[in-house]
C-alpha cells in the first residue's frame, strides 16, 4: 500500500486527536470513589487507590484459635489481575456461617511466582516442620517464625509487586503472599459492586491484564 504524500504529520495528529477518548479526571476520581464505597459497605475502614496498587485495612482481623490478629492490610497489584464483568459473588460456607465469595482471576504470568512460593513453602516445611508458615493465628508464631519470615524477604526481595497481607500481631507483622484472590462477605451485593467498580477503573487507567493478552 503506498502512503497518501498529501498526508501530513499535522492531520495525522488532528485524527488520532479526534479517534483518542481522553480520560478525565472526575472520570478516575468518581471509579475511585466507587472501589472505596465498596469496601467501606464491607468493614474496611481505610483503602486508597493509587496507580495500580489497591490497599485496604481493617483494624481487627479475623479470630481463630480464641486470639485476635492486631489488624491487617490486604494489598493488590492490579496488573496481577483479569477482571471481567461475568465474575459474581458466590456462595461459600464458613463453618456454621454462610458467606460470599468473589474469587478474581490471576494473570497466567503471575503463576511463575506463584509457583516459586509453593516450593519456597515446602522448603520452610523441611526445614521447620513445626513452624506453619504463615501462621493461620498469633498462636502457631514462634521463634522460627520470624526467621521464615527473613528468608521470604530475601528470597523475594520484590514482593510487594505481588498481592500480599499485612498482618499485625504485637509490635509486629507478618507478610502473607496471596496464591488466590478471594475477598468475601456476609452479602454479595458489596462484592459485587466492588468487581464492576475495578473492572472500570482497569479500563480507564490501564491497570489489569487484558484476558486477551493472555490467550
Amino acid at each position: 500500500m503506498t502512503r497518501n504524500p498529501g498526508l501530513s504529520a499535522s492531520l495525522i495528529a488532528g485524527l488520532f486527536f479526534l479517534e483518542s477518548k481522553p480520560i478525565h479526571a472526575d472520570t478516575i476520581s468518581a471509579s475511585i470513589e466507587e472501589v472505596h464505597s465498596a469496601l467501606l459497605d464491607m468493614g474496611y475502614e481505610w483503602s486508597e487507590l493509587e496507580g495500580c496498587r489497591l490497599v485496604f485495612s481493617r483494624s481487627n482481623g479475623r479470630e481463630s484459635n480464641n486470639e485476635r490478629w492486631g489488624g491487617y492490610e490486604r494489598i493488590w497489584n492490579l496488573n496481577t489481575i483479569l477482571f471481567d464483568l461475568d465474575t459474581r459473588a458466590q456462595i461459600v460456607i464458613a463453618g456454621e456461617n454462610r458467606v460470599y465469595a468473589i474469587e478474581f482471576e490471576l494473570a497466567a504470568s503471575y503463576q511463575l511466582l506463584i509457583d516459586d512460593l509453593a516450593s519456597f513453602r515446602g522448603g520452610m516445611r523441611f526445614q521447620y516442620p513445626e513452624t506453619p508458615w504463615p501462621p493461620p493465628a498469633p498462636g502457631n508464631i514462634d521463634e522460627h517464625t520470624w526467621e521464615i519470615q527473613e528468608l521470604f524477604y530475601w528470597q523475594f526481595p520484590d514482593y510487594r509487586s505481588m498481592n500480599y497481607w499485612i498482618r499485625h500481631v504485637a509490635d509486629r507483622a507478618i507478610v502473607t503472599p496471596d496464591t488466590i484472590l478471594r475477598i468475601t462477605y456476609s452479602e454479595a451485593a458489596p462484592l459485587d459492586m466492588l468487581n464492576n467498580a475495578l473492572h472500570e477503573y482497569s479500563l480507564i487507567s490501564e491497570c489489569g491484564t487484558e484476558r486477551d493478552s493472555e490467550e
